[in-house]
């Protein structure tokens, strides 16, 4: 008779039916600063086109009037405005001729200050909000708020440029109401990323109200200040466009 125990049978464990962890895709980056920067050229495209310096020499000078009647009418305001940059072209000054200056002049307010304000405030607001208590969402969540804050305000600001320039009004109308609604649309982009942020981010009451807002508030008040130059050249382009 055996003594032998009978071989224990191995246990099988069901395959498990649990589903599979799919990574949570990030969200980029990179896009959003590309429009930022797509945004900003528009800006300086239409500060270049409304140009007071260009305005008023085509306004003075007969000879490109009469050229540029010869062409059919829907083709004069362009081939005006060209005429008037060729001019400006080859005037020249001790720093360099008249179209350089402008331009020059121009990329640096319009396209790369705003550029560089939003880029900073990411690259600074960031840090001193992690070393402050840490954010929620992290720093994608920071540099896409400013990179879609900068596109709206200045999509909007573009808009009421073009929109009240050729409006039919006075230029004192017209300057009276972009000094209105451009600083506005600035303090209102400030105001709306600092929500954004502070929502975004957890940041509470105490660092929200006494980090983050004067912070913004000084932010605001800088912007709004810089975008009087933009009405005051526009201004200009009115007031030159009715001469």
């Amino acid at each position: 008779m055996s003594t032998h125990a009978p071989a224990p049978v191995p246990s099988v464990e069901p395959p498990s039916t649990a589903a599979p962890t799919t990574p949570v895709a990030k969200p980029g980056v990179f896009v959003p600063w590309v429009f930022v920067i797509l945004v900003l050229v528009l800006s300086l495209a239409q500060h270049v086109v409304m140009d007071p310096i260009s305005e008023a020499i085509e306004q003075i000078n007969i000879l490109k009037q009469l050229v540029s009647s010869t062409f059919p009418e829907f083709l004069q305001g362009a081939v005006g405005e060209f005429l008037s940059w060729t001019m400006a072209l080859g005037i020249q000054t001790p720093y360099g001729s008249v179209f350089g200056i402008i331009v020059t002049g121009i990329f640096i307010g319009v396209a790369l200050r705003p550029f560089l304000g939003s880029l900073l405030g990411a690259l600074f607001v960031h840090p001193l909000l992690f070393l402050t208590g840490g954010t929620d969402q992290g720093w994608r969540y920071t540099w896409r708020a400013f990179a879609f804050n900068r596109i709206a305000v200045e999509l909007v600001s573009i808009a009421c440029f073009l929109g009240i320039g050729y409006a039919p009004l006075s230029p004192a109308w017209k300057i009276s109401a972009l000094l209105i609604l451009i600083p506005g649309i600035r303090l209102i982009g400030m105001g709306t990323l600092f929500a954004q942020l502070a929502r975004g981010q957890g940041l509470g009451f105490f660092r929200a109200f006494f980090l983050l807002g004067p912070l913004f508030a000084l932010f605001a008040i800088i912007s709004m200040v810089l975008s009087v130059g933009s009405v005051i050249w526009v201004g200009l382009w009115c007031i030159a466009k009715v001469g």
